[in-house]
């Protein structure tokens, strides 16, 4: 799939993750800490697209340095389309549906293939797909303390803690 068509798909899915977050966290108004919780994570999803957007210019800029790129439709589909499913539900979840599903999609492939995308198609760019990495675990491990902190979760083995 050619590079630009791929960032835009996934520009999609961060858009989707966004609203998701925001309409959770206006469900948990409130509660304090989830509605802080999933406000910044509706920022940080914001924050993500914005930066597939900056790729998107790269490539558009570069599109000889940027060659094809291996996106598994089926995968991308299937996780948008959770996300729109859960943006129609008329019932909100609970909360602890809520951190369960956004921690799922947040260990979800597609919510990484962006980095894999710009990766594969021009490894020039590779700090800058490493820094955004780092990123997607800070945001990772946000939702995960918050489950656990709920008892929603299960805590992480020592060894899992340290990464």
């Amino acid at each position: 799939m050619d590079c630009f068509r791929a960032l835009k798909l996934v520009e999609s899915i961060e858009q989707l993750m966004a609203d998701l977050y925001a309409s959770f966290s206006r469900s948990f108004a409130d509660d304090e800490d989830a509605a802080t919780l999933f406000y910044r994570l509706t920022q940080e999803e914001n924050s993500h697209r914005t930066l597939v957007e900056f790729q998107k210019r790269l490539v558009m800029n570069s599109s000889k340095q940027f060659g094809e790129v291996t996106l598994d439709l089926d995968q991308f589909n299937a996780a948008a389309g959770k996300v729109r499913h859960f943006m129609r539900t008329d019932a909100a979840p609970t909360l602890e549906e809520a951190v369960k599903i956004a921690a799922d999609f947040e260990n979800d492939v597609v919510e990484h293939l962006y980095r894999t995308v710009i990766a594969e198609a021009n490894p020039a760019v590779q700090d800058l797909v490493r820094n955004l990495g780092r990123q997607s675990e800070a945001h990772r491990k946000q939702i995960h303390d918050f489950g656990v902190q709920r008892g929603f979760l299960p805590a992480l083995p020592v060894w899992e803690r340290t990464k």
